[in-house]
């Protein structure tokens, strides 16, 4: 599966060559010599204020069809899903059950290489995403196929500050889930959410947090289900990078 967003990309005929960089460590921002404990000199006791620079995730794809016109609808179709605001969830569930939030950098699909194979019509191009915060905190949930959908609850507790005198500074995370992205201010009450969740069995549906992640206590996301129910509901569920909750 190739999603964007709430696009399924693979459906309008993409398909991958090759991808770079999805699984590649982001680097820091700084190299953290005065930080005797990244030299492993003493343990770490206490939260660091990792900053990372951006992950550049390289697709090469093709698409296949059976003639230059079908092609041509084919190609337009994954331009349109290609032009947004903001960011977007990318899911390759054939190489991670990651969700990356992304921007589009760059690609070739307007001048994509075409030519003729085993009598269809190909078309190659890049794309070529950037993932601003790769560091966050992130679940994936993939249920059983007989599953139709799913109550979720969310719950983020965040951290007592206090802000000094005069200050306009603001503490914000970003919770990314269902083709959904809200923006939480962490100065103010905790955010609690439960939505009923579509489901279409086997398909990986990730939840990501972004943001100021040492702000926060707690994150946890429960999945609620009816008494006496035979599918629970819940398959799998991974967190990645950070510590979460799953209950």
């Amino acid at each position: 599966m190739i999603k964007l967003g709430g696009t399924r990309l693979d459906l309008n005929g993409l398909r991958i060559k090759q991808v770079k960089g999805l699984h590649d460590f982001p680097q820091l921002k700084t190299d953290g010599a005065v930080w005797s404990d990244v030299h492993y000199t003493q343990p770490l006791n206490r939260l660091i204020d990792f900053q990372y620079k951006s992950r550049k995730i390289t697709l090469d794809c093709f698409v296949v069809a059976s003639n230059w016109s079908a092609m041509q609808t084919r190609l337009n179709n994954i331009a349109t899903a290609l032009v947004y605001d903001d960011l977007r969830m990318l899911v390759l569930s054939d190489y991670s059950y990651r969700g990356y939030m992304v921007r589009l950098k760059k690609s070739t699909l307007m001048k994509p290489a075409r030519y003729y194979q085993s009598g269809k019509s190909v078309a190659e191009f890049k794309l070529v995403f950037e993932e601003p915060q790769p560091f966050n905190v992130q679940w994936t949930f993939i249920y059983p196929p007989s599953k139709l959908e799913s109550l979720i609850d969310f719950r983020i507790i965040k951290m007592t500050k206090s802000l000094s005198y005069g200050s306009d500074e603001q503490q914000y995370i970003r919770v990314c889930f269902n083709n959904e992205i809200t923006d939480i201010n962490l100065e103010q009450e905790d955010y609690v959410k439960q939505t009923i969740m579509p489901v279409t069995g086997g398909i990986p549906y990730p939840v990501v947090v972004l943001g100021e992640l040492d702000m926060v206590q707690d994150i946890s996301i429960q999945v609620n289900e009816p008494t006496g129910s035979e599918v629970t509901g819940l398959d799998t569920a991974a967190y990645y990078l950070r510590n979460g909750l799953i209950v």
